[in-house]
């Protein structure tokens, strides 16, 4: 009785429990239907530092707050008051990640890696930013798990997943990219502080 009733505790064991219960029955309704296992895992970072839109609206709630020279310094890119802001408003934050990451499944993954069916889970971590969503996918497309299961080394596998990482997704580790640890973030040129519709160069958008 005790263990039917914890269920409902949110953050228990037993709550845990009982969605990883809901999980698994999830994943053998979409094999059972002829959909297939999970494909897919995918993490959703909040850049919550970064987002032009998340800033103007968290100026926009100092201000409200009457909080004028923070309001003023989170409009001057400083990132350190738009990091407090965030910590000060997290509803709001986290609801403007939600909106975005449904957004994103919907279009650009569905589109680009072709998942039609997925399940998600967020978290909430200090060192992984204010919130962040750990998804599984089921992808249209499982031609390659054929190969990758009728693969027998190890070595073979990872040749397959290679061969579609590279053909599929366009994926491959020839780019240079500067990750000197001593360098500071560029705020100003980086795309992660632009929207999608402000880039002029895709190819340096995606270096």
């Amino acid at each position: 009785m005790l263990r039917y009733f914890a269920r409902n505790i949110k953050g228990s064991d037993n709550f845990w429990r009982s969605k990883t219960e809901d999980l698994k029955h999830w994943i053998n309704h979409h094999i059972a239907r002829g959909n297939g296992p999970p494909t897919f895992f995918i993490t959703l970072s909040c850049a919550e530092n970064w987002w032009p839109d998340l800033k103007r609206l968290l100026a926009q709630l100092e201000e409200n707050a009457k909080n004028y020279p923070r309001a003023e310094a989170i409009k001057s890119g400083c990132k350190i008051f738009m990091a407090n802001a965030a910590r000060r408003y997290p509803l709001y934050v986290n609801e403007f990640f939600m909106k975005r990451a449904k957004s994103y499944m919907a279009t650009v993954v569905k589109k680009a890696l072709g998942i039609e069916h997925y399940w998600g889970r967020v978290e909430f971590a200090p060192g992984r930013g204010a919130i962040h969503l750990h998804i599984i996918g089921i992808a249209r497309d499982k031609a390659y798990l054929r190969e990758f299961y009728q693969a027998r080394t190890p070595e073979e596998k990872a040749d397959v997943l290679d061969k579609y990482a590279r053909e599929n997704l366009d994926m491959t580790a020839d780019v240079h990219i500067d990750d000197d640890p001593k360098r500071k973030p560029d705020y100003e040129s980086s795309p992660l502080g632009k929207r999608y519709c402000e880039c002029h160069d895709q190819i340096e958008d995606v270096r």
